[in-house]
């Protein structure tokens, strides 16, 4: 390879992998630089007032939760990260006893819905890379008194956070 060729390939190669840094940082960048999980955190709350809940937050684990109540029913609901930071978070806030459980994309999950969370998460980052930048989805978690039924609210109808 003769030296202007050679000094050539070395200036793409530093491009490629620039470029690719660049990619890398929009792809896998950290989701807790944002702030969606307040937007998702007024969503929820908007929800659960339409529902007839009083709703107030609770400053606890980065400004994610809310408490609402109606008459006898307390429940704590939790923005959680789809990569499953904070639901050990909700665990430790619940009461014993309480009906713990978890909605994403608008379906109830006993049990945090890891890998769907997870798979969207990554669909998110991917599509931020080459699209508007979007909010990875988020879990919602949900420690309700067991006379609430709050499983049986309608979370498929829970407006899109702004």
């Amino acid at each position: 390879m003769t030296p202007g060729r050679l000094s050539l390939f070395l200036v793409l190669v530093l491009a490629v992998l620039a470029a690719s840094l660049g990619l890398k940082g929009r792809v896998f960048g950290g989701q807790h630089l944002d702030d969606s999980h307040r937007r998702e955190r007024a969503a929820a709350t908007v929800f659960l007032a339409l529902q007839g809940y009083r709703v107030e937050p609770v400053d606890v684990v980065e400004d994610r939760f809310v408490r609402a109540t109606s008459g006898d029913c307390a429940m704590l609901v939790g923005v959680l990260s789809p990569r499953g930071w904070h639901n050990k978070g909700l665990e430790a806030l619940a009461a014993p006893g309480v009906e713990l459980f978890y909605v994403f994309d608008g379906d109830v999950y006993p049990r945090f819905p890891r890998g769907r969370a997870l798979a969207g998460y990554l669909e998110s980052r991917v599509l931020s890379a080459f699209t508007a930048d979007r909010s990875a989805p988020s879990v919602l978690g949900v420690a309700a008194d067991a006379g609430c039924r709050a499983q049986k609210l309608p979370w498929r109808r829970a407006p899109a956070p702004h």
